[in-house]
């Protein structure tokens, strides 16, 4: 993920300045932003289902092959057009890699350290976009333009071999009863909350992306190595509060954490657009980072949680839409209102709609409890083929073993034994 997200930094504070040497406007350029996370948003709930089905090493290594293939056709593309072309195929393949390399950690994270390995797999990733757009702006300044992208398709090329030489496979001993796209997460009101409340939080996001660029080379004069800077002082700022903050959510209850990562977003969005000088535009970058520092790791907890009662790869795939159709949305919505209105307009909308979010994660999030889904089994048997027998018939069979009596502490009889398994996660069956 370090290599992946290098490359990608690369190119990301270039694309708007890129794509304004082609002739694009504030709409196009908003549009050009949001075709990644928008078609990424899309793919990645077909491919977090099938990961739940599917070898994951696999997956990963086709996503990182498109990856080095969509870098070479931003080399080359010469049209607005083009480029947004090349950035919806870049949306396709990252679906294949972000959302599974994340139920793939999720599944090896021990009970009660699910903040801390969540956190220590975001600082992997925003650790390449903490140092990518600095080693990109300094390509662009020395070689040109087109060096940046050149360098994201020699590093996703070398991402693809460290996968294939030291990930493993893991075989797939989980099986889940749906098949398809899985939307059951979403009948749990706090998954729905969580994802509510990233989705517009990180429409924040895909606007600062978007649009700070811009303000840095129009506004303030700033080269491309010096906007660079400000996208690398976001991404450390991130990177370094996240193993912290991780370790923090295990600690204490992880909706307080997110709440308060959620409440920071609004204050940088404000002060974003009237940063007069070249340092407060850092000072609202680092504010923006710790948003994401304190809260990402924590929201990714929450996550995990909920992946082991309905797959991990299902509840990470609509986690991770949420955040692609947020960032989309915030790219789209930035172009558009500096087209029609002005920057200062664009950021303040975003400031509001992330207060907005963050209000809707904190009221239907109340009650959770950190670990409450507790784990599944590590082999789910499940005889598609067969029907599964009804509720009674199990307890009549099955009841002195399950509950009977009160043993074991789940239930006063064989049928609300059976009944309490099903809540508190998947159970065997024969």
């Amino acid at each position: 993920m370090l290599t992946t997200s290098l490359g990608v930094g690369l190119i990301v504070p270039l694309l708007p300045v890129y794509a304004q040497t082609m002739g694009a406007s504030g709409l196009w350029i908003g549009l050009i932003f949001g075709a990644n996370p928008l078609v990424r948003g899309l793919f990645t709930l077909v491919m977090g289902s099938l990961s739940d089905h599917r070898d994951k090493k696999s997956l990963m290594l086709a996503g990182l092959l498109g990856y080095a293939a969509t870098a070479m056709a931003f080399m080359f593309s010469a049209t607005p057009l083009q480029l947004f072309l090349a950035r919806s195929a870049q949306g396709a393949f990252s679906a294949m890699i972000m959302p599974v390399a994340r139920a793939y950690a999720g599944e090896l994270a021990p009970k009660g350290q699910e903040g801390t390995i969540m956190g220590q797999f975001s600082l992997a990733f925003t650790m390449g976009f903490a140092l990518g757009p600095l080693v990109g702006g300094t390509l662009n300044d020395v070689l040109g333009l087109r060096a940046p992208f050149f360098g994201m398709a020699v590093l996703s090329l070398l991402a693809w071999s460290l996968v294939w030489r030291a990930v493993p496979r893991r075989p797939v001993t989980v099986r889940y009863q749906q098949r398809g796209l899985d939307f059951r997460p979403l009948q749990d009101r706090q998954v729905v909350g969580l994802v509510a409340g990233r989705t517009f939080v990180e429409i924040g996001r895909g606007l600062f992306s978007t649009l700070m660029p811009l303000i840095g080379a129009s506004t303030l004069g700033l080269t491309s190595a010096q906007t660079g800077f400000v996208v690398t002082l976001r991404s450390s700022t991130e990177s370094i509060l996240q193993p912290v903050s991780g370790k923090v959510a295990d600690r204490y209850n992880r909706r307080t954490v997110c709440l308060v990562g959620f409440m920071l977003m609004p204050v940088a969005l404000l002060l974003t657009p009237s940063a007069g000088t070249y340092a407060a535009l850092g000072v609202a970058a680092v504010l923006l980072g710790s948003a994401a520092g304190v809260a990402v790791p924590a929201a990714a907890a929450i996550a995990v949680d909920k992946g082991r009662k309905f797959g991990m790869g299902s509840m990470m795939g609509i986690d991770s839409t949420a955040q692609a159709l947020g960032m989309a949305a915030g790219a789209t919505l930035g172009g558009s209102l500096m087209a029609a209105f002005s920057t200062t307009v664009a950021f303040r909308t975003a400031a509001v709609l992330a207060l907005l979010g963050s209000a809707v994660f904190a009221i239907l999030t109340r009650g959770y409890v950190n670990n409450e889904a507790g784990h599944a089994p590590d082999e789910l048997l499940i005889a598609v083929a067969t029907p599964v027998r009804p509720v009674a018939e199990v307890a009549a069979n099955d009841g002195a073993g399950n509950g009977g009596g009160g043993n074991g502490g789940n239930g006063g009889g064989g049928s609300s034994g059976i009944i309490a398994g099903d809540e508190a996660g998947p159970v065997r069956r024969r």
